[in-house]
């Protein structure tokens, strides 16, 4: 592939899925960490790339001119949003909830329409990708040049998804980052420039046009292909949100995890695609089928392989690495493959020579397939139908999907999917716990579980870690930390106190027996719906929000305690709830007496005393004192607008605090075992 070609398509892939990471960091400040606001970037980016896709796939003979012109757009947008952020006109401004999506449509979709145009652009530039004779559809005609095109795009992704997440975000900050991507994208809008017109592709009089079906040029089958498309991008992302939310069961949500199956899910894509690109269009009638029913079986194996792990929470990100490269994989590669293949089908079945609408139409209409698998499986199915149910409907769907499109083998498809329908699923249930399973609930983040052993204790699990726990005769928490906070706190009766986590309500109620009137914060409504049967009902509110944006919607002067006791995974405090602007905005509604008290799990010092130094500093920025005081594993870090209580030890600035701009919080902590 000519340089003048590729670095265009890298740095393209680079910026897309860079913006794809950086987005919710921006957006969570004002719009929290909820689903809403995960769904609204992954909507906004595949409806944007499925738009671009279909825009850079239409025929020209200045495909290098196009691609210029988008990435310089791009460049200015970006560089343009990086002076705005920079500028401060956005500080303390909180749009109401209606303006999520036209915002994520701003920051993500806008620019992700831009760069979708890349790759087809990409292909047109090579000739338009045909590997054979001529520019005809010959019985030796193949996608490769598509294929290495979105392959090498993948690639890019993965590196810029993984650069961006723990290097730009936590230590060059989100600003720079922006103006920095659009510098890179000038840098490829000139090589794009040199890029010179191309021959409009014909199809030469007498070209043998090969067909899978016999027939070419079937609207009806290239249909059918574009809604085996379509299921294939609904599948395999509603498998890489699955995917995550198996392993995260099992080891947390870390950004480790994360890391993991995006370089997975990516990874195999890109492969998939080349090898799907060297097969011969005679071929594709055969190879399709297989991979689709391979992949369907794979799925239903990964599955029950998944459900025998042991929990942990401790493991590294090479191993947790290794686990999802084995279990999903050549699920991933399949589905690339099978992109490759209907790419090839559809150019076939049109008979036209126009590799590239082809593959824009095949991979807008998998993008908008997409954006559903993303939307149910965040949104609703999870909740609904537990991990293996989701992977049930969509694994079973996909099948009878190809029953439908490849007509000769429709029996045996529709075998498979009744199959899946059919076979026994795990329930996801941990095996060698000794105390008994009160409760198991798929919560919107994580597996939520109540254990007991009957005579002691009640206590309460998010994926592999305790989150709370009572004493079954009380209903007091048992938890150095919690009886930490409530002797910090003292004689609370007649006081306002708002609590943000409220996994088992354990703080929440404990301050409502001494007498405090309080308000519990939970981001996801079926833990308070668990916590609520299990624990006991609160008398106060429990309201159901992102911490950051109840804290900073709420008046000014209100509370006499705050209490944070939020956890996103083992030892994750959310990074938006770790940064000096949220502090202020704490510091802000508490009472001129009042204190704050924020749980965290950290060393003091040594080499695993990053994330501790970096969120002290934040308090010691934002409050007239703040300090801390050991308990057991946990540190209780202290903000206050009076002097501390006596047993706090005060702490000062001891390094760059973490701001929403540049927070390497979820990095330090991943890292500080």
């Amino acid at each position: 592939m000519r340089a003048a070609v590729r670095y265009p398509v890298v740095v393209g892939g680079l910026v897309t899925l860079g913006l794809q990471v950086l987005a919710p960091r921006l957006l969570h400040p004002y719009f929290g960490s909820g689903t809403a606001t995960a769904a609204a970037v992954v909507a906004a980016a595949l409806a944007g790339l499925a738009v671009g896709y279909r825009w850079g796939g239409r025929p020209t003979t200045t495909p290098g001119r196009l691609m210029s012109t988008t990435l310089t757009g791009t460049a200015a947008y970006l560089i343009l949003l990086a002076a705005i952020l920079r500028s401060g006109v956005v500080d303390g401004v909180v749009p109401a909830s209606l303006w999520l999506v036209p915002v994520a449509v701003l920051l993500v979709g806008v620019p992700s329409l831009l760069l979708g145009t890349v790759s087809p652009l990409a292909i047109q530039a090579l000739g338009d990708g045909h590997h054979g004779q001529g520019s005809s559809m010959t019985t030796d005609t193949n996608t490769v040049t598509a294929a290495s095109v979105f392959g090498l795009g993948t690639i890019a992704n993965v590196v810029g998804g993984l650069v961006s997440a723990f290097y730009l975000a936590p230590y060059v900050g989100i600003s720079l980052s922006l103006g920095g991507f659009g510098v890179l994208l000038a840098t490829a809008a000139l090589v794009a420039g040199r890029i010179g017109a191309v021959q409009p592709v014909t199809e030469p009089e007498g070209a043998r046009v090969v067909s899978t079906t016999g027939g070419g040029r079937d609207t009806f089958t290239v249909y059918g292909y574009l809604v085996l498309a379509f299921y294939s991008g609904v599948a395999s992302v509603a498998l890489e949100v699955n995917a995550s939310r198996m392993l995260a069961s099992y080891f947390g949500p870390t950004t480790g995890l994360w890391a993991a199956v995006l370089s997975v899910s990516l990874g195999g894509l890109a492969l998939g695609y080349s090898f799907g690109g060297v097969i011969a269009l005679p071929a594709l009638g055969r190879i399709l089928p297989f991979v689709v029913g391979a992949n369907a079986l794979w799925l239903v194996g990964a599955t029950w392989v998944i459900s025998l792990l042991e929990p942990s929470s401790g493991l590294s990100f090479g191993a947790v690495g290794i686990i999802a490269l084995l279990a999903f994989g050549p699920a991933f590669v399949l589905f690339g493959m099978e992109s490759q293949i209907l790419v090839g089908a559809v150019w076939q079945e049109r008979g036209t020579g126009s590799m590239s609408a082809a593959a824009a139409s095949v991979f807008a209409i998998s993008s908008i397939g997409g954006i559903i698998g993303a939307l149910l499986g965040l949104a609703y199915l999870i909740p609904l139908l537990g991990m293996s149910g989701m992977i049930r409907l969509f694994v079973a769907g996909y099948l009878a999907v190809l029953a439908v499109t490849w007509r000769s083998l429709r029996p045996v498809s529709l075998a498979l999917a009744l199959f899946v329908a059919l076979v026994p699923l795990p329930d996801w249930r941990w095996r060698g716990q000794s105390d008994r399973l009160v409760a198991q609930e798929e919560g919107r983040f994580q597996t939520i579980r109540v254990y007991t052993d009957d005579a002691s204790y009640l206590r309460f699990h998010l994926g592999p870690t305790y989150e709370s726990e009572v004493t079954l005769a009380t209903g007091e928490p048992r938890f150095g930390y919690a009886t930490t906070i409530l002797g910090l706190a003292g004689d609370v009766s007649g006081k306002r106190a708002l609590v943000i986590g409220g996994a088992g309500h354990a703080l929440a109620n404990a301050l409502e027996n001494r007498g405090a009137t309080v308000t519990e914060v939970e981001l996801d409504p079926i833990v308070r719906d668990v916590s609520d049967e299990h624990f006991g009902l609160l008398e106060g509110e429990t309201v159901i929000d992102d911490g950051r944006r109840f804290v900073t919607t709420a008046e000014s002067d209100t509370y006499d305690v705050i209490v944070i006791d939020a956890f996103a995974g083992p030892r994750y405090v959310p990074p938006h709830l770790t940064t000096v602007e949220f502090f202020d905005e704490v510091n802000r509604i508490l009472t001129p007496d009042g204190t704050m008290y924020l749980n965290m799990i950290s060393a003091i010092d040594g080499p695993g005393s990053g994330p501790f130094k970096a969120l002290s500093s934040a308090t010691a920025t934002s409050f007239p004192a703040s300090g801390y005081v050991r308990s057991g594993g946990n540190i209780v870090v202290v903000g206050s607008r009076v002097d501390l209580a006596e047993g706090v030890t005060p702490v000062g600035v001891s390094r760059t605090p973490n701001t929403d701009d540049k927070n390497p919080m979820d990095v330090l902590l991943e890292f500080a075992r």
